[in-house]
């Protein structure tokens, strides 16, 4: 079941929603959570470009 995961969401790393739907037309039986995981694990999913400007309050 993982593998389907992976392979989802490695086309375009598009998040959890996505990745999920993609998933459920392959395995219906997928859960959230399990999409939820992997795409957790995921370092490229998980870094954030720093905004190149401060904004003042």
């Amino acid at each position: 079941m993982s593998v389907d995961i992976d392979k989802m969401h490695n086309m375009h790393h598009m998040g959890v929603d996505r990745t999920l739907y993609l998933t459920r037309i392959v395995d219906p039986t997928v859960d959230r959570n399990s999409v939820l995981k992997d795409v957790r694990s995921y370092k490229r999913c998980q870094s954030v470009d720093p905004v190149p400007v401060t904004h003042c309050p």
